[in-house]
């Protein structure tokens, strides 16, 4: 029989494990229930780290949330992911060189979403950690652990956006907003 005290971790495992099913066959599926499946996974994976930060902490909860699921995910990706033969090249491709509008679009845009999101992200993680009620080691622990996902969203907006200076510029008020709390603090 299985001890009182692991029941609750077991159960979160298993939902963890339930919620990873089914969005795998709500990925893969071509049926109508597809819709219900994602969100039937996405509630069991939210109600484990919920289950796991009330019995460890919200630190807890939250750093096996945004680490142990998307791991998980990924190896599912990876170890369904079917091999294709290599690509034939065809034998005389001409060789182009690239426009200098279309490189300084690049290093533009990946200057917006690697430095200045990076940078730009830690400001509004501190902020925001300075206005939640609990101790100093929590907020800087959670500073630590918004911080990456701040810059994702961030990076993911400005990766997507045709004009990648608007959601810089939004990403740049709220890094200037989030000086508030830091300076009254």
């Amino acid at each position: 029989m299985i001890d009182s005290f692991y029941f609750p971790y077991i159960t979160s495992l298993a939902c963890t494990v339930a919620g990873m099913a089914f969005i795998f066959v709500a990925w893969k599926s071509r049926i109508q229930l597809k819709d219900a499946y994602s969100l039937t996974g996405w509630v069991l994976l939210l109600y484990s780290a919920f289950a796991l930060s009330a019995l460890d902490g919200w630190v807890f909860g939250l750093v096996y949330l945004i680490t142990a699921v998307p791991l998980a995910a990924f190896f599912i990706a990876v170890l369904n992911a079917e091999s294709k033969s290599p690509a034939v090249w065809p034998a005389n491709v001409p060789f182009t060189r690239p426009r200098l509008r279309s490189t300084l679009g690049h290093v533009g845009r990946f200057s917006l979403i690697v430095p200045f999101a990076l940078f730009t992200s830690i400001l509004p993680s501190i902020g925001l950690g300075f206005l939640l009620p609990m101790s100093e080691l929590n907020q800087m622990v959670f500073a630590v652990c918004a911080m990456p996902l701040v810059w994702g969203v961030a990076a993911s907006v400005i990766a997507a956006s045709e004009r990648p200076l608007a959601p810089a510029t939004v990403v740049l008020l709220l890094s200037a907003v989030s000086l508030i709390p830091i300076y009254f603090r």
